[in-house]
């Protein structure tokens, strides 16, 4: 015989086990899936209840044996414990006694805990429904003093095998939902979270945001990203207010974009397009289709156009968020001298600002909402060409994040090399236009 069959065999194993039980129910009374929750990681294809059932018989059995061997301590002790043992006991209890067992209610659940698993799960089936989600996932929150009554169970039982109530009431309700057979348990990538609460019974719902990738062109300046308000009404026109169709189409509460990367609010968005997830918050609706929301997207395609790439998630939003102040850009830019250009100074401009580090302190324009530091972004190449006498028109390759317009003008010296500095003359952007971006 193998040692661990051995083991088992002869007893100590098992004798292990029911200790665990004989002092969780020396002070607490615990029904049957209460009790089988301090072996939860034992054993496959059980739940709680079977194994609370069936411990407490074999621990009756054991009582028993000791009995008719003739130890009266064992016999004290049952008749001690049998009302914090339950039904399980009654059997013995009456042939020793003559009486009728009156069991103990469990001190953790009251032996409520499967009728409010049944209630609880029939509420969040009808809570999903009403949101339109299908994949679903199940949290639970223990409250005072059940959950210092489930430590402290534990702690006197001395289990190692234990699994929390809140682990179980959250797998009990997820597979009663999902036997219904519309909805699907999804740790990975839930449409929601429902959240329950012990013993209450409050339960909240958490949806999640409908993510959407795209691109968008700004046809025309003046446009914002994000909506600034003035006076409590927009001041611009803004790709926020242009994406606001999607709110009505999902029934969300509120629209917000992600870009990757930002441009002045007079620069226009053209060539490539700018990359952005859209993300529509507390959806009531979700079996929207792509083609529809490309549609309402669409609303204002005179000043704002997209074009929907397909479903996004937090993850693609992160990366390109962290990626956009180093992914490279393309500009298009009239600058404007104050002398002459000559063809040698368009030269100087090319051969200098190749590959050329540039550091930055924060723009002045943008001091009251950004803190002063200097930051060192990178001009790949330049190609310019003189369309009058004092203007030039030029297409900037550079990292995510430099300032154009600085990269012009100087900004009194807050920007170094500059347009101006190298020409020797005062220099400003009149015009500026992103035709590329890397993301």
């Amino acid at each position: 015989m193998h040692k661990w069959l051995s083991y088992i065999y002869y007893g100590m194993g098992l004798e292990e086990l029911l200790e665990i039980s004989r002092r969780a129910l020396k002070s607490y009374p615990l029904c049957d899936r209460c009790l089988g929750r301090l072996y939860a990681r034992l054993g496959y294809g059980w739940d709680n209840v079977e194994r609370g059932s069936a411990i407490k018989i074999m621990l009756v059995m054991k009582y028993h044996q000791a009995i008719e061997m003739g130890d009266v301590g064992a016999r004290d002790e049952f008749l001690e414990m049998a009302p914090r043992i339950g039904v399980r006991a009654s059997g013995l209890y009456r042939r020793l006694t003559g009486s009728d067992l009156s069991p103990a209610p469990c001190s953790m659940c009251g032996g409520s805990l499967d009728l409010f698993i049944e209630e609880i799960s029939r509420q969040a089936a009808d809570l999903l429904r009403s949101w339109d989600i299908s994949r679903f996932l199940v949290g639970a929150v223990v409250e005072e003093p059940i959950k210092s009554i489930e430590a402290e169970v534990i702690r006197a039982s001395g289990s190692i095998y234990s699994e929390e109530l809140k682990d179980e009431i959250s797998r009990e309700i997820g597979k009663k939902i999902e036997a219904l057979g519309e909805f699907t348990a999804d740790l990975r990538d839930p449409e929601a979270t429902i959240v329950v609460r012990y013993p209450s019974g409050g339960i909240d719902i958490e949806v999640r945001s409908i993510l959407i990738k795209a691109r968008y062109w700004k046809k025309w300046r003046m446009i914002s990203q994000s909506t600034i308000l003035k006076n409590g009404s927009p001041k611009y026109f803004s790709i926020q207010e242009a994406s606001k169709p999607l709110a009505n189409l999902f029934r969300g509460s509120e629209v917000v974009v992600h870009a990757f990367g930002r441009e002045d609010i007079d620069a226009r968005m053209l060539g490539t397009g700018r990359g952005a997830v859209i993300e529509v918050r507390s959806p009531r609706r979700r079996r929207v289709s792509l083609e529809d929301v490309q549609e309402a997207l669409n609303s204002y395609r005179d000043l704002v156009e997209f074009k929907v790439e397909g479903w996004s998630n937090r993850g693609e939003v992160r990366i390109n968020k962290r990626r956009s102040s180093t992914a490279r850009k393309i500009y298009r830019i009239l600058v404007l001298v104050s002398r002459e250009l000559r063809e040698e100074d368009i030269q100087r401009l090319e051969e200098e600002l190749r590959n050329r580090s540039i550091k930055q302190r924060t723009p002045t324009r943008a001091l009251h909402r950004r803190r002063d530091i200097e930051r060192i972004k990178q001009v790949y190449r330049i190609k310019c060409a003189k369309i009058a006498e004092n203007l030039l028109e030029c297409l900037v390759e550079a990292s995510g994040g430099l300032y154009i317009k600085e990269l012009v003008s100087s900004d009194s010296g807050r920007t170094k090399p500059s347009f101006a500095e190298i020409l020797g003359t005062e220099a400003i952007c009149i015009e500026l236009d992103v035709v590329w971006t890397e993301l």
